[in-house]
């Protein structure tokens, strides 16, 4: 056969068959730009030049690594439905005497057509966006956009596109070769219409699902430490992902036999006939929805978590921080944090203000004994003593103990509270404790008086743990408090080791400014470099073996470390949750096409015995109710159960508010579904468009 003939015949096959190889190649194309625009970014010499550049290139790597890998899975996924359709007609190619040899350089010839059509359309379309894409990172990384360095060509990205999707294309040729070669005509022939039996002894792997389901979502509710949340999510997942696929594969058949028995429910023209072809196909059908499931699962998680972190950047910032400007300054021993101090502080501000024009509002400033303990019922363990009795369980017990002289707390909070010797007021954040008394394994057993709601500062900066208490005592066994500790940290332990010990003393001095970020981080700066970098200037009267040191913070440059991260999660998830949606579309699509080919010859039938159009319009619509909803009822549900566990993991990142989480979620899930429910309506006047062809004898 002449090479022209095999071309012409290819291009016969891609048009006659355009409702299937249309959808395939937009998906190969959108693919294909996905991949150029992240390593056109990636490859983009701006990253060098920006805040958080170095942050965004980190995650754009790991992003086209995973898309990378979806893309492979994926276009070979949806190239099955390709293949399944086509058999038959191999099939009749192979009985009239084209051999399989033919054959192959038929879909030789195709794929080289697909392959060019793809990777002309996804670089040119990538080439196109892929400056937009670049304004948008800028915008959420708040850099400075100079627009003639935004549209420009990668010739490297067009390069590893090109290299990496020809070697998919060449894996799936060599896939659909395969399966060409060990069938038999026949088999070939009958391929299409070969349709799934109900599996048996689903209600067994029904019940396992279900249980597995039910491990999965206690974790996720019973969770409470941050730390322990980021190690149990991840096994989370994968229960869900399995738990998901048993009960959507075995369940649903499940379902469709519960429907089956009652007779008031299947027993109607359109229920009877949707419920029995669900029931035929449902093992494969079951796989589908769990994938659709899981996909929408994914896309919710990730959207409305980077949304509510980066959205929240600035009430999460400023509720760990407290004021905009913040100044340590630590010691070991109290005697050194006097009046020397609070007015060379004092003055050095003064100064820096006067020169700038501005004033210090809500000013705070307190003394502070930090400490990591270890809850052990009414004993808080510190120290040593926590490496001797933690367990495997026990991280979920360590939290930071701040103590505060209570005239300290009531300055700062316009209170009048007293207190005697041996009571305290507490004020817990993360974690309830419900005993009267609290002793500490270093400075003695105390009896809880009050337990207070708030306080100006959860001082969470400074700790690495989330749980967090603040024990106000009275100023003298503060004083006593003090010097014990300071004793206890200097005894042995050399200067550069102090930072490391779990005791720390220091002197916290906060106050607000009415300016912009910038401004406020160019007053931060200047107080660091005036007063910190000089501080032994200004404490020249140490003594030998006690020191002093000192650093300063701000809500401004806070937001600016952090915004790194979560402006690269923000970008992040949006690039992939464009392509989890396309390839949700996608898989939709198929399915409805697929069992619309399947079905147009059972509805044929059935018109012919006296069923309706209008008929069998309302059994299309039962079995996208039945069956097709369930993908995101279900993901609302994971969703609803996962959200304690992904606050927990948030939290690490410094997350404010759950509230605020709550509420962007249920956002996201309504928009979502709403963008689903218009899909499947879409995806389903396919399906009807392909069952009434017959009548006109397509």
């Amino acid at each position: 056969m002449k090479r022209g003939l095999y071309i012409k015949l290819a291009v016969q096959s891609i048009r006659k068959n355009k409702r299937l190889y249309i959808p395939y190649i937009l998906t190969c194309i959108y693919m294909i730009m996905i991949f150029y625009i992240t390593s056109f970014l990636v490859n983009s010499g701006i990253l060098s030049e920006i805040r958080g550049g170095f942050t965004m290139r980190e995650f754009l790597v790991l992003g086209r690594f995973i898309i990378a890998i979806f893309s492979l899975i994926f276009l070979f996924y949806a190239n099955s439905f390709l293949i399944k359709r086509r058999k038959k007609e191999f099939g009749l190619y192979n009985i009239l005497g084209m051999g399989k040899r033919n054959i192959a350089k038929v879909l030789l010839n195709e794929s080289i057509i697909i392959a060019v059509i793809s990777l002309i359309g996804g670089l040119f379309t990538g080439v196109l966006l892929s400056g937009f894409s670049k304004l948008g990172m800028l915008k959420i990384l708040k850099a400075d956009i100079e627009y003639s360095t935004v549209f420009d060509i990668s010739f490297s990205a067009v390069a590893e596109s090109i290299v990496f999707f020809t070697i998919i294309f060449l894996l799936i040729l060599i896939n659909a070769l395969r399966q060409v070669h060990f069938s038999k005509p026949i088999e070939l022939l009958r391929s299409e219409n070969t349709g799934e039996k109900p599996p048996k002894a689903n209600w067994v792997i029904s019940v396992i699902g279900l249980i597995i389901l039910a491990v999965a979502y206690y974790m996720a509710l019973s969770v409470k430490n941050p730390i322990k949340a980021v190690t149990l999510f991840f096994v989370a997942v994968v229960l869900v992902i399995i738990s998901t696929y048993m009960l959507f594969i075995s369940g649903s058949v499940a379902l469709c036999k519960i429907l089956q028995k009652n007779k008031k429910y299947y027993y109607k023209i359109n229920h009877f006939v949707s419920v029995s072809s669900m029931l035929y196909r449902m093992k494969r059908n079951g796989a589908s929805l769990a994938s659709i499931c899981i996909l929408c699962t994914m896309v919710l998680v990730m959207i409305s978590s980077v949304a509510g972190l980066y959205v929240g950047l600035e009430n999460g910032v400023r509720d760990v921080m407290g004021r905009d400007i913040s100044i340590v300054i630590g010691t070991n021993n109290i005697k050194y944090l006097n009046e020397k101090v609070e007015k060379t502080i004092k003055n050095v501000l003064s100064e820096i203000l006067s020169e700038e024009n501005m004033t210090a509002k809500d000013i705070i400033e307190y003394n502070v004994i930090s400490f990591e303990g270890y809850i052990n019922g009414q004993e808080i363990l510190d120290g040593n003593d926590i490496i001797n009795n933690i367990n495997i369980d026990g991280v979920d017990k360590i939290s930071s103990f701040y103590l505060v002289p209570i005239s300290d707390y009531n300055k700062i909070m316009g209170k009048d509270e007293k207190l005697n010797r041996g009571e305290v007021l507490l004020y817990n954040k993360g974690f309830d404790y419900n005993y009267d008394k609290i002793k500490f394994s270093n400075i003695g057993e105390f009896k809880i008086k009050k337990k207070v709601d708030s306080f100006v500062s959860s001082l969470s900066t400074y700790s690495p743990q989330f749980l967090s208490s603040f024990i106000f005592i009275s100023d003298i066994e503060f004083e006593e408090c003090w010097n014990s500790t300071g004793e206890m940290i200097n005894d042995g332990i050399p200067d550069e080791q102090y930072y490391q010990n779990t005791s720390k003393l220091f002197k916290l001095y906060q106050f607000d400014l009415d300016c912009s970020d910038e401004k406020e981080i160019y007053i931060e700066d200047k107080i660091h470099s005036l007063y910190c970098d000089n501080f032994y200037d200004y404490n020249d009267d140490l003594d030998s073996g006690y020191f002093l040191y000192s650093s300063t913070s701000s809500v401004a440059r806070e937001k600016e470390e952090i915004l790194e991260i979560y402006g690269s999660l923000l970008f992040l998830g949006i690039i992939l949750g464009m392509v989890f949606i396309f390839a949700m579309i996608l898989i939709m699509y198929y399915k409805q096409i697929t069992e619309g080919y399947e079905d147009q010859s059972r509805f044929s039938i059935m018109q012919k015995v006296g069923m309706t159009k209008k008929e069998i319009k309302k059994s299309i619509n039962s079995q996208i109710l039945t069956v097709f909803f369930l993908p995101i009822l279900i993901a609302g549900v994971h969703l609803i159960f996962s959200f304690n566990m992904i606050g927990k993991v948030l939290s690490l990142i410094s997350l404010a508010s759950l509230g605020f989480l709550g509420v962007l979620t249920l956002i996201c899930f309504l928009i979502f579904a709403v963008f689903y429910i218009l899909i499947y309506i879409i995806t389903s006047k396919a399906y009807y468009s392909i069952v009434k062809s017959s009548d006109n004898g397509d």
